[in-house]
């Protein structure tokens, strides 16, 4: 006999009706309770709850990431009018940030030389510097600079001396919020805002 019923024996109780089990414990009686696991009822109600919670959290963290990406997709277009900027200075060469539009899109180019009296540009071929496409809640509004009918789209040059065009780029996120870049001609200074 276990010492469990030992002592039940001891208090006058009779041992608990129970059956073999199959290598020699005993199973509990149908009309006792086993504390161990959940019930069908239990699961179900976790489920739901979780369920719900699921439900009302993840639009949040859907948008979130938008507003993440669409922030990023600002200050990356920001960086890059920095960087065409200083690698003009540094390489002693114009560049220029081109700017589509219709299409969403920006790029950066250098100077290669001049061809019947006019200056010829060619992308820069670096992997961080690819055409850039703004993400689907960024719209690039008409931007005031410098256009190039060629290429259909607008640009800002930067000078080896430091200078840049004096042009205003403006972004809109589809939450109506936007941030305007102004470059500022001879000093080459940036001033950025943002608002409604």
């Amino acid at each position: 006999m276990d010492l469990w019923r030992t002592q039940r024996a001891g208090r006058g109780e009779g041992p608990r009706s129970s059956r073999p089990g199959p290598r020699g414990g005993d199973f509990p009686s149908r009309g006792a309770k086993s504390s161990e696991g959940f019930t069908l009822i239990e699961l179900i109600v976790v489920l739901t709850i979780l369920g719900i919670l699921a439900a009302a959290v993840v639009p949040m963290f859907r948008d979130t990431t938008e507003n993440l990406r669409e922030e990023r997709a600002m200050r990356d277009l920001y960086g890059t009018l920095k960087f065409a900027s200083e690698r003009a200075v540094s390489e002693m060469n114009e560049y220029r940030v081109y700017l589509d539009e219709k299409r969403g899109r920006y790029w950066t180019s250098r100077m290669t030389g001049e061809e019947k009296g006019e200056k010829t540009f060619a992308a820069l071929d670096e992997p961080y510097l690819e055409p850039v496409t703004l993400p689907d809640g960024v719209k690039l509004k008409k931007s005031k600079a410098h256009r190039d009918r060629k290429l259909g789209a607008s640009y800002i040059a930067f000078f080896p001396s430091g200078a840049c065009d004096v042009a205003t780029v403006t972004l809109e996120r589809k939450d109506g919020r936007d941030m305007t870049i102004s470059t500022k001609g001879k000093l080459g200074q940036f001033k950025t805002r943002e608002g409604r």
